[in-house]
């Protein structure tokens, strides 16, 4: 009854909103690097096309600064994922109730 008086009450220990709202920003922030992860993408595509044309030793280097920028922004995108992962985790746990009743 206490937890079902809560819910409609809003009263929350854990603050289970903001948390929420957290998780909001964070899926956000993953978005946004997700879609610079495909930017970056097609110009390393871009760069790599460029081998049709032009001389490939004129292609290597910008071809490797472009998959280094790659690189660097898919592990940021997989670091947010795994923080953001953690987060809800944590967050469905502290939400859940216990086998006694308790969250």
């Amino acid at each position: 009854m206490v937890f079902a008086l809560c819910l409609f009450t809003g009263c929350d220990g854990n603050n289970t909103s903001d948390r929420i709202a957290q998780a909001h920003e964070e899926s956000e922030q993953l978005k946004s690097q997700i879609t610079e992860l495909k930017s970056r993408i097609d110009n390393l595509q871009s760069q790599v096309d460029r081998f049709d044309d032009d001389n490939w030793r004129d292609v290597v280097s910008e071809v490797k600064s472009a998959l280094n920028d790659v690189e660097s922004e898919s592990d940021t995108a997989a670091s947010t994922a795994e923080s953001l992962e953690s987060f809800l985790e944590q967050l469905q746990s502290d939400t859940t109730p216990s086998d006694d009743g308790a969250y």
